[in-house]
């Protein structure tokens, strides 16, 4: 009888903590371009409470408002909520206790939920309508597929002239394993979200789990670690990266794929001949960028690849410190710092150029803007530029801040000598305003009807209907960072 409990025990504990975990594969490695649709269920758990006050954020009473909410880090391991509407300021405890969040990367599409480290084994899903975690990803689980002897047998032939020894590969290959496992990014909508699992002895893969039917399916079955994914601007392509060793300055083994989920393919996107540790990422909906040769401000020579063909076109030959999407055309900027000049051209998609500029001053892109222009600063002077003839237009003093409204009706500049104003989307002036302080930063309520704004150590809130600033908090944390950690979110 104790035998037979003892099975039924172990049946028992291996249901509720290795299932969980969601470590399925039984495809084999392979470069087909075309995937067998390999659908599996997959468990949602609750989280155990672990801390000694409470494990998950209690919704704060707020009677009679309907917000906006702004979730907002205030010190290392400190959040507040801040209900405009009614001008309160609550403290709130994210799950994971006083672990550093990217709210922006971790929130979801909707905005009512967020991706949380829970500890160093386990990530979240949590829901700010009932302040709990209602789904848990194990990062690690005990039947481990992942055997780092074996991947280090892979790194020594892909990286044949690494000068490391087997136990830093092994502990490299370790760590690249946990942020492998860690990378869980929403995908389209609150419904679906990308996340990475064991699938050999060597690999892991990309899966995509439907949270409406509890399905997940494997997405490419390529070796290697997955290392990083950018889904594509308005779109539900995938550039993904898959390697061994995470390290920077190591990309011999670094090997890209385009997923195409829809129609189950996973496609090799070949490098250049000339690549030495190359920048690839979505350029634009349908377009991926190649930069070559990076450097600390542009680099050596620039490709795109065109999603929907795999045909890669080289645009740039050379040197360049910028380069940016006009839509249709690329626009780039080369600058010269012993002239103190700055070449600007206008290319098409097959690499030639339209048009060329050369302009007085080192000059980058500050932001575009409506009716086809961008706003450059240079040196002390901004200027806007016709994206499709490069005509050139003095604008303002050199602009530290600009921010445009989310209905992209107005836009908020700061000049470098600190002049306020707001502008129309035509780029009139429309108004100048008297502020609490120099902001060092906006940010807009999601109505448009005011904005929050940063000064050295305060965050305070601006109505446009009344024409008045209210002090909302200050901390000396506002002062270490260049952006504030916030978003807006949404409490049912």
């Amino acid at each position: 009888m104790s035998k037979k409990i003892s099975k039924l025990l172990f049946i028992m504990l291996l249901l509720i903590f290795v299932l969980p975990a969601c470590y399925f594969s039984d495809e084999q490695e392979g470069s087909e371009n075309t995937l067998p649709e390999n659908q599996r269920s997959f468990t949602q758990t609750p989280v155990a409470t672990k801390t000694s006050t409470k494990a998950f954020s209690e919704i704060p009473a707020i009677p009679n408002s309907e917000g906006p909410f702004l979730l907002i880090q205030t010190e290392v391991d400190a959040y507040h909520l801040i209900d405009i509407a009614n001008q309160k300021v609550t403290p709130y405890l994210l799950p994971g206790g006083g672990q550093q969040v990217n709210l922006g990367q971790s929130l979801s599409p909707s905005g009512s939920q967020m991706i949380l480290p829970l500890n160093d084994q386990k990530i979240g899903v949590f829901s700010f309508s009932t302040g709990q975690v209602h789904t848990t990803y194990h990062l690690k689980s005990d039947s481990s597929y992942f055997q780092a002897e074996l991947a280090l047998e892979s790194v020594r032939d892909l990286l044949p002239y690494l000068n490391y020894s087997d136990a830093r590969v092994l502990q490299a290959l370790e760590n690249a394993l946990l942020q492998s496992n860690a990378n869980i990014q929403w995908y389209t909508s609150d419904r679906y979200r990308l996340t990475v699992l064991e699938g050999s002895s060597t690999s892991t893969h990309l899966h995509l789990d439907d949270h409406q039917t509890g399905i997940r399916r494997q997405l490419e079955a390529m070796p290697g670690l997955v290392e990083a994914y950018q889904i594509e601007p308005a779109g539900e392509r995938i550039l993904l990266k898959k390697s061994f060793l995470f390290e920077p300055g190591i990309w011999q083994d670094d090997q890209y794929f385009l997923l195409n989920p829809d129609r189950h393919t996973a496609d090799f996107i070949p490098l250049p001949p000339d690549a030495d540790n190359p920048a690839v990422f979505w350029f634009t909906h349908g377009q991926i960028g190649i930069i070559h040769q990076p450097q600390v401000q542009g680099g050596e020579n620039f490709s795109i690849i065109d999603a929907e063909t795999g045909v890669r076109t080289q645009i740039i030959q050379g040197h360049f410190t910028e380069v940016h999407s006009t839509g249709s055309q690329i626009i780039s900027l080369d600058q010269n710092r012993e002239d103190n000049r700055t070449a600007i051209s206008l290319w098409d998609v097959d690499g030639k150029i339209i048009a060329s500029q050369t302009i007085a001053g080192l000059c980058s892109l500050k932001a575009p803007l409506p009716g086809k222009n961008d706003l450059f600063n240079c040196d002390s002077e901004s200027f806007l530029i016709q994206e499709d003839t490069l005509l050139i237009e003095p604008f303002t003093e050199q602009v530290a801040v600009i921010s445009p409204s989310p209905d992209r009706r107005q836009f908020i500049i700061i000049s470098q000598d600190q002049q306020i104003s707001l502008y129309s989307s035509s780029l009139k002036p429309v108004s100048s305003f008297d502020l609490e302080g120099i902001p060092k930063e906006v940010l807009w309520l999601p109505d448009s009807s005011g904005f929050l704004y940063r000064t050295e150590d305060q965050l305070l809130y601006y109505d446009l209907n009344a024409y008045t600033s209210e002090w909302l908090f200050t901390s000396n944390f506002f002062m270490d960072y260049r952006n504030l950690n916030a978003v807006w979110i949404k409490i049912p």
